[in-house]
């Protein structure tokens, strides 16, 4: 019972930050300047490791993806002006936002595994 409670602790967290992602980058893409990384990543690897060891990786991979869009996003702020250049950052941005989501909903659906399918967040 106790695995299955950190696992759907863990669920609302991805919840939530993949939330926070997201409005990160509707913020940036109507002018906002600031972007920020996420500390609680490392925390995220190190619990996901403890319920799911055989799937570790995923939460690196998460990381990584993190890094990727938040790159992203700076190089969208940045190219502001440069059609160009803002038309490449967008196609970045999706890029990036499209496997990390890929990730997240993998790592969504092996916590939901671990019970057989977790409730949903509420």
């Amino acid at each position: 019972m106790k695995t299955l409670h950190r696992a759907d602790k863990l669920t609302h967290w991805l919840v939530s930050y993949g939330t926070y992602l997201e409005l990160i980058c509707i913020g940036v893409r109507a002018g906002n300047q600031a972007v920020c990384g996420c500390p609680s990543l490392a925390e995220l690897h190190r619990q996901y490791r403890e319920l799911l060891p055989q799937r570790s990786g995923d939460a690196l991979d998460l990381a990584a993806c993190h890094c990727g869009v938040i790159g992203a996003l700076c190089r969208l702020r940045e190219a502001r002006g440069d059609i160009g250049r803002e038309t490449c950052a967008e196609r970045e941005l999706r890029t990036r936002r499209r496997v990390h989501n890929e990730v997240l909903t993998r790592m969504l659906a092996s916590l939901g595994s671990l019970d057989g399918g977790l409730s949903p967040p509420t």
